[in-house]
């Protein structure tokens, strides 16, 4: 009997001549070839497990960030590369604002021509050393620094995003330049837009990245976790120091100590509520008396271009009469306003009304009202500084009363509470080594970990 058998290649059993139990045997040895072939081309015998890593708790927020930043870091590399494109592209921006500065170009005022050469030379000098100033803040991204890339990327993108908005800015308070000098601000449009286009490709790559960072943060915060209850292990296990209660009085003496101060507590409160009440409705008299005065005190204001903007006074009459503006002033301004409204009827819808209605304002006592608000603040004050004394008058003796009372079972609570603290480190730790398996398929179990095993 011959058997064909090549390593490597599985092939047809030819049969020559034999017993048919010797053939059965030959089946046999062929099948445990087959069997081993088999294990081999899988390296099931030879397969190594992966290793794990130990990793103590002190270093597992630096191991983690390495991960995340080993697993994100070709998305990075093309971000600060798009970072770095930008600080040049803002050299190349601060190039031109400085070339602008040192130009003697003629402003176009044809569009601004209540404005005088000078003064549009003038501005343009102190907008291009400012769009200059402010460019130069574009090189700041370099020097951040953070705990990940990630994160010193994204930082270095928001600084950058700052710069633009800050130009912006710029932009509005000096709009008068960009209409005079269209064609050296044509320039200013096509390297801001540049930079724009780079940092919306920038928060686009960021954005791709949120799967990643949702993961990262995930992990992070299970670490913060383990943290906290550390420090909480830390407080309540044995031998923390605990401030000792000296004993003065029984509980019920301290209930009844309690009782009072609330109940006088409550007596200040309903004083407040009388008081707000009062205040209200004041302040809703004063609103009746002058709101219906606001348009035309805002035609006013515009024709007469009077120091006193009396529609200001009137939106906001208490605040503005508790500053430097006098009652007096006011009730003059009124008056001019009146004698205004008389004189130019065609300008006010209801020209009669409201001179009425300043007559009514004017003999509505304003100044005394205002006056018993100013007082109502000074007693809402003082009744506050009251309630305020009696809430650390009832804090003290309720602090004193729970201790007394939790004195017999603290020592219960405390184990209760390590134990369930311990627990929970426990999983949080589990957690953490599972995601660490599932987002970077590193293998980690995490050590030196305070007061778990104990």
């Amino acid at each position: 009997m011959v058997i064909q058998a090549v390593a490597g290649k599985r092939n047809p059993i030819t049969f020559s001549g034999g017993r048919m139990s010797e053939n059965v045997a030959f089946i046999s040895i062929y099948a445990c070839y087959i069997n081993i072939e088999h294990c081999l081309s899988d390296n099931m015998f030879f397969k190594r497990q992966d290793a794990v890593k130990p990793i103590p708790f002190a270093e597992l927020g630096r191991f983690v960030s390495s991960l995340f930043d080993s697993h994100i870091s070709k998305g990075i590399d093309s971000i600060n590369r798009s970072i770095t494109t930008i600080v040049d592209e803002a050299a190349r921006f601060a190039a031109l604002s400085e070339k602008f500065s040192a130009s003697d170009t003629e402003p176009d005022i044809e569009f601004i021509e209540h404005m005088g050469i000078g003064f549009i030379k003038s501005q343009k000098d102190i907008y291009a050393k400012s769009l200059l100033s402010i460019l130069q803040g574009a090189q700041s991204g370099e020097r951040v620094v953070a705990d990940t890339r990630y994160e010193e990327a994204k930082l270095r993108k928001e600084a950058l995003e700052s710069v633009m908005q800050e130009i912006l800015k710029l932009n509005s308070k000096f709009s008068m330049i960009l209409v005079a000098y269209p064609k050296q601000m044509d320039a200013f449009k096509r390297q801001f837009s540049r930079i724009e286009k780079l940092l919306k490709s920038i928060n686009d790559q960021l954005k791709g990245m949120s799967g990643e960072v949702a993961a990262y943060n995930g992990i992070m915060g299970k670490i913060y976790e383990m943290a906290d209850q550390i420090g909480a292990i830390n407080e309540a296990a044995p031998g923390t120091a605990t401030a000792s209660v000296k004993e003065e009085g029984s509980e019920e003496r301290l209930r009844a100590e309690i009782e009072a101060l609330e109940k006088e507590r409550s007596t200040y409160e309903s004083k407040i509520h009388s008081l707000e009440d009062e205040t209200n409705s004041i302040r809703h008299n004063l609103s009746s008396l002058l709101q219906p005065l606001l348009r035309a005190a805002r035609i006013y204001d515009h024709e007469s271009k009077s120091k006193i903007r009396i529609s200001d006074l009137i939106r906001d009459i208490v605040g503005q009469m508790q500053g430097a503006v006098d009652y007096r002033a006011f009730e003059a301004e009124l008056l001019k306003m009146q004698g205004y409204i008389s004189s130019n009827p065609s300008k006010f819808k209801g020209h009669g009304t409201e001179t009425m209605q300043i007559t009514e304002a004017i003999n509505g006592n304003v100044q005394g009202k205002l006056s018993r608000l100013n007082s109502l603040s000074n007693e809402v004050d003082a009744i506050n500084g009251k309630i305020r004394e009696l809430n650390g008058k009832i804090h003290e003796r309720v602090s004193e009363k729970n201790k007394m009372e939790e004195r017999l079972g603290e020592e219960t609570d405390r184990e209760e509470k390590l134990r369930n603290l311990r627990e929970s480190l426990s999983g949080l730790k589990g957690e953490v080594e599972r995601q660490c398996l599932n987002s970077y398929e590193a293998k980690i179990e995490i050590t030196e970990i305070p007061h778990l095993g104990e």
